[in-house]
């Protein structure tokens, strides 16, 4: 028999549209990039709660799964988007904001259908994509499962690669979007 092993491996597709008059930013993935979509869904794995958010402007937790701004926001300010890319299933969204980008990723996601809990799948994401595709006509737009609990014991210098077990710290996210905003990006502009 063979031995069959399904490796859950994170894909993350950022979507950007550039053009002078407008440009989106578009995210799916996993918790690494969740900017807060599983609060809206029925599944453990949130993160809406301290030590969340800790180096975050305001110090909140903000459901992103991480002690502050995860990387997708940190390209739609340097690119002047906006300073925060919103989760897609926030009720309160605008529809400038969803104009002008959001992230459809879900902590917990995966590639395959496989899930153990209630976390978005990976076609799920896409198929949210197809919803304001479909509703907007063409894609051209006009002008994370280790859970963190109160108790886990966090890394408290934000200057550590890794602030838990699993997500890397926004100083970490930091310096590897200065690298990309560096040698990357202007390949793309």
């Amino acid at each position: 028999m063979e031995n069959t092993k399904l490796y859950a491996v994170p894909v993350y597709i950022l979507a950007i549209f550039f053009n002078t008059d407008n440009a989106a930013i578009l995210v799916f993935g996993d918790s690494t990039v969740d900017a807060g979509n599983n609060n809206y869904i029925d599944t453990p794995l949130k993160a809406n709660f301290f030590p969340y958010g800790q180096n975050y402007p305001g110090q909140k937790a903000t459901a992103r799964f991480s002690d502050g701004e995860l990387v997708p926001d940190m390209l739609a300010s340097a690119l002047k988007i906006k300073e925060a890319v919103p989760p897609f299933l926030d009720t309160n969204l605008s529809d400038a904001e969803v104009i002008t980008g959001v992230s459809f990723a879900s902590a917990g996601a995966k590639s395959h259908t496989l899930t153990f809990h209630h976390e978005l799948k990976l076609q799920q994401e896409i198929d949210f994509w197809k919803q304001i595709e479909e509703c907007c006509g063409t894609v051209r737009f006009r002008n994370g499962t280790i859970m963190c609990t109160d108790d886990s014991n966090m890394w408290k210098n934000p200057k550590f690669i890794f602030w838990d077990a699993v997500h890397p710290s926004s100083s970490t996210y930091r310096i590897l979007f200065e690298h990309f905003e560096k040698f990357v990006l202007p390949k793309f502009l």
